[in-house]
């Protein structure tokens, strides 16, 4: 989970809550022009974007650059429903621009984190 440097959002108002089917304790920001992530956390992604009503983002972490997919801010983290490991930034924005949102997401991700599946990058890859 992703740790917020920030307790509450700027202008909570400005934001609609609504939720999301199949997720109960999973809430995102509704509306396919409304921005995805809050403004206290804007520095912290690489991009946002909403696919077939999924709120996903693009974030790098220690090891890899990770699509987020399913993504509601809380006040101090961030909630998902699938994080898939790409090993480049570029890798992870290309799969972002490219996916439909149905199945996995296209190219070399090497590991999905919420359930630990190796993904088409882990086949030659020892340190997954």
């Amino acid at each position: 989970m992703v740790q917020s440097t920030s307790d509450t959002f700027p202008d909570p108002n400005a934001w609609t809550l609504e939720p999301r089917e199949s997720a109960s304790d999973i809430s995102a920001f509704a509306g396919g022009l409304v921005p995805i992530v809050p403004p206290a956390w804007r520095g912290v992604f690489l991009a946002e974007r909403w696919i077939a009503g999924r709120a996903c983002v693009v974030q790098t972490s220690v090891s890899s650059t990770d699509l987020i997919v399913d993504a509601a801010f809380r006040t101090s983290f961030c909630e998902f429903t699938a994080r898939f490991c790409y090993e480049d930034s570029e890798e992870a924005l290309v799969a972002m621009r490219d996916w439909d949102g149905k199945s996995d997401p296209p190219g070399p991700w090497t590991k999905e984190a919420v359930t630990q599946r190796l993904g088409p990058g882990a086949i030659d890859n020892p340190a997954v």
